[in-house]
C-alpha cells in the first residue's frame, strides 16, 4: 500500500492545513503583520505591470519570506514556540537564497514570455486554453515535487541542490496528494479574484499560502519521522 493512502487523518488534508494555517497567523499576528506590511508595494502592482526590476524584487521577498515563515512555523511544532521574524531570517540569509531567487525570476519570465507571445500573436483561443492549462499543470507540478526545497534549505541548513534533492525525498510517495492541494488552493483563491480584486487581499492571499506551503513542509517531515 502507498505511504499516501495510510496517512494520519490529519496530515496533508486540505481543511487541516486550512485550519492550521489560520491558527499560525492568529497565533504571530506582529510577524505575519510586518511581512505584509513589506509586501504590501509589490502587491500594488498589477501582473502587466511588473518590469524587470519588480519582478527581481518581488522574487527576493518571496524567497525571504518564504524561508522566515517555514522557520517560525516549523520552530512552533518542533519546540513548542514561534521565532521572531529577526530570528527566522537569519538562516534563510545564505548563499541558497540566490539561487532559489534566481529559480524564482526565471520562471516569472518565463511565464510573462509565454503571455506576452499569446497576447502578441494571432493564436487561436483553443491554444490559448491549451497553453494556460499545459503551464498550470507543469507549475503545480514541479511545486508537488520541489515544495520543500526552500524549506529544506532554512530548516535544514542545506545547499541549493542538496535541498532540490531533500524535496525529492520528502515527496517522494505524496506527490499526487500535494498536487491536489495546490490544485484546490489555486482554483480557490482563482475564483476568488474576480470579486476579490484588491491589492489588500492580494496581499493577505500571499500571507495564507506562505504559512499553507509551511504547513505542508511540516507535515511531511512529521510523516518521514513516524515511518522511521
Amino acid at each position: 500500500m502507498a505511504a499516501s493512502d495510510t496517512l494520519p487523518p490529519e496530515r496533508l488534508t486540505f481543511w487541516s492545513l486550512t485550519r492550521r494555517t489560520f491558527a499560525a497567523i492568529k497565533e504571530q499576528p506582529l510577524f505575519f503583520g510586518l511581512i505584509a506590511i513589506v509586501m504590501l508595494p509589490t502587491n500594488a502592482l498589477e501582473w502587466g505591470e511588473y518590469e524587470t526590476t519588480e519582478i527581481i524584487v518581488a522574487s527576493l521577498l518571496d524567497t525571504l519570506f518564504s524561508g522566515a515563515v517555514v522557520y517560525s512555523i516549523f520552530m512552533n511544532q518542533a519546540e513548542g514556540h514561534f521565532a521572531s521574524l529577526g530570528q527566522a531570517l537569519t538562516p534563510t540569509l545564505r548563499w541558497p537564497f540566490i539561487g532559489f531567487t534566481l529559480v524564482s525570476i526565471l520562471l516569472v519570465m518565463l511565464v510573462r514570455g509565454v503571455e506576452a507571445w499569446l497576447d502578441s500573436a494571432e493564436v487561436p483561443l483553443s491554444l490559448t486554453i491549451v497553453a494556460f492549462f499545459a503551464t498550470l499543470g507543469l507549475a503545480l507540478g514541479l511545486g508537488a515535487i520541489f515544495l520543500a526545497a526552500i524549506p529544506a534549505y532554512v530548516v535544514e541548513g542545506l545547499g541549493f541542490f542538496a535541498s532540490l534533492q531533500r524535496s525529492l525525498e520528502l515527496t517522494k510517495g505524496h506527490r499526487m496528494r500535494i498536487f491536489i492541494l495546490l490544485l484546490k488552493i489555486f482554483g480557490l483563491f482563482f475564483l476568488a479574484s474576480f470579486p476579490l480584486n484588491d491589492n489588500l487581499l492580494s496581499m493577505l492571499v500571499d500571507i495564507f499560502l506562505l504559512a499553507f506551503f509551511a504547513l505542508i513542509y511540516c507535515d511531511l517531515r512529521a510523516l518521514e519521522e513516524e515511518r522511521v
